[in-house]
């Protein structure tokens, strides 16, 4: 599944991508698809750094560092943050700074 949001007249934000680490390319071609045909020139989305490497970054993708870290709980023992580094998939959709 891919979750789109139209941010204005020509853009579309990828919001998600639900299903299997091998249906990416698929999904995401989808979500361009879906885009075109909604008169969308922009497609972009937020993802955290391990969604992107090898997975959907393709080579007309435009990467930028919003400089976001993974928010960890620290009011007990747990996961230290830097041990997720690489390991969490984030994407616009599980945000709400924006």
């Amino acid at each position: 599944m891919a979750v789109l949001s139209r941010t204005g007249p020509d853009s579309f934000e990828l919001m998600d991508l639900v299903g299997p680490l091998d249906a990416m390319d698929r999904l995401l071609q989808a979500a361009r698809s879906i885009a075109a045909a909604g008169g969308a020139q922009d497609l972009w989305g937020w993802f955290a750094e391990a969604c992107v490497a090898g997975r959907i970054a393709t080579p007309d993708c435009e990467i930028r560092d919003i400089s976001v870290e993974t928010p960890t709980f620290i009011w007990c023992p747990g996961i230290p943050p830097r041990d997720l580094i690489g390991r969490i998939w984030l994407t616009s959709g599980d945000t709400d700074f924006h």
